[in-house]
């Protein structure tokens, strides 16, 4: 990941006689010592909560209801639409000790700022929530660059605790764009976990993931500006977390994110000169459209999706100028004579719609349903409606092994591009092509022929 940009600002702190101990275990073979400038007795007031968010995470997020998946040659409405975002943030303690308060690991049930349920004064388990019991601090970018965020709330300013300075929380963030308007929607809040059951409809792109661990080689690596000391660098470490002593020194949680879906868009190509007798008017594919997103843990490593049975036809829609989905309109490729000597995925293309963002699965099944003309040249045109389906099997995909299980799939995280050649008086042929969402190579297959054709 890149290093974000630090925001140095905020920061104030007020030196006071108290005695706040440490109450975290030293990191294996890292020591601090006391020095002039790191006392045992310091304790910071009002040190501002900075959250940040890895902005190549989530180029692809939406910005409101269903509005599927954003490019960033989208331009001007990328722009727009990601200020938008609403990105849910928790924080919860990291670890526990043999004795003393901390002696059992963070309840996830206690709550910092929702009222009528378990309130955490001295945020032992909860520095960040919402209001909302069910959700997250809901917050946005601020519109700079730096992926910075900014509460969206109208309670107190968020703030660090000054009681225990030294203690280490883990940072959670999650975007489920507008499932929590959909139903079922249910969200459950354990003591050892937060998750979230609902349901998608091929438009939403779901994300979630934490804030890395903060180890020694991650300072030195993310945060070399700040002229840390050795003895500073130690302690943050040994707090074993994102603590009221890192963030006193620029050292803020920037969360990485990870998608939950997998993400597919469809070109059309001009497969010969009679392409202008077809019209493209609808594409769905079929698809699991139920999921449970573990959001917050006790570790970032218990996050994750998990999928349900239920499947359900996603179809594909389209941006109107307002950056809001509707259905997508009807499509035709043009054909010109000098197309002739090239390969049809070699010519130019049209865009399909949007995207759709399906649940990970070894293969699917889509259908395109178009008008065909059958009038002969010169006469009337005669449209009749029809359609085609298709399979696309991972197996025959590069880049979808997965080791761990010993099976191909199409991943989430993973941008699969549908290329899908017209010809007016033959059967429509498919490509896929492969590239990962944030970077990655070209794959395709052999042009499939339709499992079958109805008219």
């Amino acid at each position: 990941m890149n290093t974000i940009s630090i925001i140095r600002k905020y920061v104030a702190c007020v030196a006071m006689l108290c005695f706040v101990a440490s109450c975290n275990q030293s990191y294996p073979g890292l020591e601090f010592e006391e020095s002039s400038n790191i006392k045992n007795n310091e304790v910071y007031d009002k040190t501002p909560l900075l959250v940040f968010v890895n902005e190549q995470d989530f180029f692809s997020i939406t910005a409101s209801r269903g509005m599927g998946s954003l490019d960033p040659e989208e331009g001007d409405i990328f722009n727009k639409q990601k200020l938008k975002a609403l990105f849910y943030i928790y924080a919860f303690r990291n670890g526990s000790e043999a004795q003393g308060p901390f002696s059992q690991p963070a309840d996830l049930t206690k709550t910092r700022f929702a009222e009528g349920y378990n309130h955490d004064t001295d945020n032992e388990s909860c520095l960040l929530d919402g209001s909302d019991y069910s959700l997250g601090m809901p917050m946005m970018l601020n519109g700079e660059d730096g992926g910075h965020l900014v509460p969206q709330w109208q309670g107190e300013e968020l703030l660090y605790g000054s009681k225990y300075q030294d203690v280490g929380y883990n940072f959670f963030g999650f975007y489920i764009d507008d499932c929590q308007q959909r139903t079922p929607f249910t969200a459950h809040r354990e003591k050892d976990r937060i998750y979230y059951d609902l349901s998608i409809d091929g438009s939403q792109d779901i994300l979630y993931g934490a804030a890395p661990e903060l180890t020694l080689e991650r300072l030195n690596k993310s945060y070399s500006n700040l002229n840390l000391t050795a003895d500073e660098k130690a302690k943050i470490v040994n707090a074993n977390g994102y603590s009221t002593f890192a963030a006193h020194r620029d050292v803020h949680p920037s969360i990485d994110l990870n998608h939950a879906l997998t993400r597919f868009v469809f070109m059309a190509y001009p497969g010969d000169d009679t392409a202008d007798k077809i019209k493209i008017t609808k594409v769905r594919m079929l698809g699991k459209n139920k999921c449970r997103i573990t959001v917050a843990a006790r570790t970032p490593e218990e996050l994750g999706a998990e999928y349900g049975e239920d499947t359900g036809w996603m179809v594909l829609k389209e941006k109107n100028a307002n950056g809001e989905l509707e259905d997508m309109t009807e499509a035709q490729v043009d054909w010109e004579p000098w197309m002739k000597d090239y390969s049809w995925y070699e010519r130019p293309s049209s865009r399909l719609g949007s995207s759709l963002l399906l649940i990970p699965a070894p293969e699917y099944k889509f259908v395109i349903e178009y008008e065909q003309n059958l009038a002969a040249d010169g006469q009337p045109e005669n449209w009749r409606k029809m359609s085609a389906e298709y399979t696309i099997n991972a197996k025959n995909v590069d880049m979808t092994y997965d080791e761990a299980t010993d099976t191909n799939y199409f991943r989430p995280g993973y941008q699969y591009t549908v290329k899908i050649a017209v010809f007016g008086l033959s059967p429509i042929k498919v490509l896929v092509n492969i590239s990962n969402w944030q970077e990655g190579g070209d794959v395709t297959i052999n042009p499939d022929n339709a499992d079958k054709e109805n008219i």
